[in-house]
């Protein structure tokens, strides 16, 4: 019987080969992408070829009927292979270790400066033997109840319309649907609008969602409520904002609560919390900043890696030229500055709004979306809220985009965080509420 292997330097080659094709492809230009990219912020994934080679050996050594591709030197090679993926798959624990510590100490001394409360400390090292070693387990299966709600939403111009004479000819209501995930019980919850990721043109209320995020949010008695806004290409832009400011009226003027009262589950509109990854994040500002024209203002801001600035290379703006809008950038410029929440004036903006508690997470090797403008971004916010004001980000060292949807120590951490701000909104709500 002859067995086929690859070739361990063949195998390493590609893992590192693959690594750089993305770096090069990534907006950082960050070599520690490499280090990112080998694990997906798993660092015994990389035990898994060097098992490969460990079983390969064994059934080498003590099978003579198995005869390898090539000659029977290549058990040097195959023990050599081993070794080399042990001590990298080691070398990169150690460093997502390190990575870990950073980010969990940089959290917490960014809630301590926003005055927010730090939640029950978590061990760093809790848990690190079921989360490294299993890499592909899943997040514990949601205990959450999910109700399937339909939104009617009315067609919104926030944004000048690229499809102006299709925009216009719509009439009537556009039914959107929502999922809403809480916990059964007969006490008033506050809510939390979740904006998914997925590029502007993937996604939906039950994909391209942050699992843990909601599963965390449900057990601090929120009601989360996950929007299936409308996607580009075959909508247009306004249609995607439209979506969830009108959500935010939907809930804000009761629609929520009544339709949750058909479920036994009792809702606090005057407590709403706005929050998306990615694709979502940056819906969540610009929702945000367009508050105070509509009235669709909210309370507090979960944004996970969203990107800040679609028009400044390197960026998305081939993206949103192709598929969101469908328009060259040049000749179009005010339009896509719009779309961007960098292009607005944020100082005039920001200064007549309350400063709600907003926090904000994103990897340094984030390879989609660039981390420096999201630093230009939120830097001008921070000269607005003031050292002392509710703001939280942090940068996480080691990880790229999307890293909260798997299981680390460094997902703890935000969720940590995401705790902090939910904690503070209530906060604020009692307090406003004790003044009435």
């Amino acid at each position: 019987m002859m067995i086929f292997l690859p070739s361990p330097v063949l195998t390493l080659g590609l893992i590192i080969g693959v690594n750089v094709f993305l770096n090069l492809q990534s907006f950082n230009k960050d070599w520690s992408f490499i280090l990112g990219g080998m694990t997906a912020d798993q660092p015994f994934m990389l035990l898994l070829p060097c098992l490969f080679y460990l079983i390969s050996f064994c059934v080498f050594k003590f099978d003579d009927s198995i005869k390898l591709l090539r000659s029977l030197d290549d058990e040097d090679d195959i023990v050599l292979a081993t070794v080399i993926c042990a001590g990298l798959s080691i070398m990169i624990s150690f460093y997502h270790i390190y990575c870990s510590i950073v980010t969990r100490l940089s959290s917490r001394h960014a809630l301590s400066a926003a005055g927010l409360s730090v939640p029950t400390p978590l061990s760093l090292f809790s848990g690190f033997l079921r989360w490294e070693l299993f890499p592909f387990s899943p997040f514990s299966p949601s205990k959450t109840t999910i109700t399937d709600i339909t939104i009617k939403t009315v067609p919104c111009k926030s944004v000048p319309s690229m499809q102006s004479s299709s925009f216009e000819a719509e009439k009537g209501t556009q039914e959107v649907r929502c999922d809403v995930h809480y916990h059964p019980s007969t006490t008033s919850k506050p809510v939390i609008l979740y904006i998914h990721g997925g590029a502007w043109v993937l996604g939906g209320k039950d994909l391209g969602i942050i699992t843990a995020f909601i599963d965390r949010a449900v057990e601090l008695d929120w009601v989360v409520v996950s929007l299936d806004y409308r996607l580009c290409p075959h909508a247009s832009f306004d249609d995607m904002l439209g979506d969830c400011k009108d959500a935010v009226k939907w809930i804000r003027s009761g629609g929520l609560s009544s339709s949750c009262d058909r479920e036994g589950l009792k809702v606090d509109p005057s407590a709403l919390v706005i929050a998306g990854d990615s694709a979502g994040g940056h819906l969540c500002n610009l929702v945000h900043l367009n508050g105070a024209k509509d009235g669709t203002g909210v309370d507090g801001i979960i944004d996970m890696f969203g990107p800040m600035d679609i028009i400044t290379p390197p960026t998305t703006l081939k993206l949103f030229e192709a598929a969101v809008f469908k328009r060259a950038y040049r000749g179009n410029e005010e339009v896509f500055k719009m779309a961007s929440p960098s292009s607005y004036d944020l100082p005039t903006i920001l200064s007549a709004k309350p400063k709600i508690p907003w926090l904000n997470f994103i990897g340094t090797t984030d390879g989609l979306v660039p981390i420096k403008h999201n630093r230009t971004y939120y830097s001008t916010v921070a000269s607005i809220y003031g050292p002392s004001g509710p703001l939280v980000r942090v940068e996480v060292p080691g990880s790229f985009h999307g890293f909260c949807g798997i299981y680390s120590h460094k997902t703890d951490t935000f969720l940590e965080a995401c705790e902090a701000i939910l904690i503070k909104v209530r906060e604020d709500k009692l307090e406003k509420d004790s003044r009435i």
